[in-house]
């Protein structure tokens, strides 16, 4: 029986010979230029594929060698023409490292972080490329949640799940802050909204709330304080956050009939949080249609409290209202 060329490449992607290594992935990036734009790969040979390029990475030793190495495999994305095939490539990855990641030892832990962080940063750039098409957009935000951030898939180590919500804003700042609008920052987030209203590891061991608190607070709470940090003399990237439309992200996932209570509860928590920074900020930063105040505001303003037409006042008691009659 003919062995496939992915069985071949992964053998020797995975050789104790560094020279057949590097042989091996440069002609692997050649191989999928042309066999993605003819036939395309199954998930299986995929899967064969990265098995190989895991263990080219963890042969790999001196830190000079393991960044380059690093950034040559994230730059087989880029062998692809059409960005969608990239990203089922992209995802192959991310299911793959899921499944290894607590096979990994302390020796090894940081090359792969740093793989995982160029990877994620390359990926996006697929994105960037294509003009951060909607469909591309959706299909980034999907494979994130069905590789890494499902809670029903406990093979995927908790540690890859950190490292991702950790370095992901990050990321997505440095590739996409220029151009990406409220909305598609709202649909790559949505992961992470997912796994907190999803997640039952609030009914298992406390270290399974704790690693829910730590995936919330290092998106959310690393997106609250960029926003609250917003200094213009500071010309760093940022994203344009939609706060409005991250509550509503957060608020309709709790409404959900499945979102057990205890998620719900954590759901809403992150909408009073947004909601106390938007009303700082508002305070702050006045539109200049409100500065100038009505007789009967000035009125009803007459205690000290802030001035507000009366539909922003309105708005602001329903949403207040509403995220405390539902954690009751």
């Amino acid at each position: 029986m003919a062995t496939s060329a992915e069985v071949t490449f992964a053998q020797r992607l995975a050789s104790n010979e560094a020279r057949d290594r590097h042989r091996a992935l440069k002609k692997l990036r050649k191989y999928i230029s042309t066999r993605a734009s003819q036939t395309g790969f199954t998930r299986e040979e995929l899967r064969k594929l990265w098995k190989g390029l895991h263990y080219s990475m963890w042969m790999q030793d001196k830190p000079l060698l393991q960044e380059e190495l690093a950034t040559k495999i994230s730059q087989l994305l880029l062998a692809f023409t059409d960005p969608s095939a990239a990203l089922t490539f992209a995802a192959a990855f991310f299911a793959t490292e899921g499944n290894e990641w607590s096979r990994l030892d302390h020796w090894r832990m940081d090359k792969f972080m740093m793989l995982v962080r160029e990877f994620l940063r390359t990926t996006f750039e697929v994105v960037h490329r294509a003009g951060w098409e909607a469909t591309l957009v959706d299909q980034v935000a999907q494979l994130i949640e069905d590789e890494v951030m499902t809670p029903d898939n406990e093979e995927v180590a908790d540690g890859l799940r950190l490292h991702l919500a950790e370095i992901y804003l990050q990321e997505l700042t440095n590739v996409g802050a220029e151009d990406l609008d409220g909305d598609q920052i709202v649909c790559l987030l949505q992961p992470f909204v997912s796994y907190i209203s999803k997640s039952d590891r609030y009914s298992q061991l406390l270290t399974g709330t704790v690693i829910v608190d730590k995936v919330s607070d290092k998106i959310f709470g690393a997106m609250l304080q960029c926003v609250q940090n917003d200094d213009e003399e500071d010309e760093s990237p940022r994203l344009k956050y939609d706060l409005e439309a991250v509550s509503k992200a957060l608020l309709d996932s709790g409404r959900d009939k499945k979102c057990p209570q205890r998620n719900r509860a954590k759901l809403y928590k992150l909408v009073k949080r947004i909601q106390a920074v938007t009303g700082n900020v508002s305070q702050a930063k006045p539109d200049k249609t409100e500065s100038k105040a009505k007789p009967e505001d000035k009125k009803s303003n007459s205690k000290g409290k802030p001035k507000q037409t009366p539909k922003k006042a309105k708005k602001r008691k329903h949403s207040g209202t509403e995220v405390e009659d539902m954690e009751h």
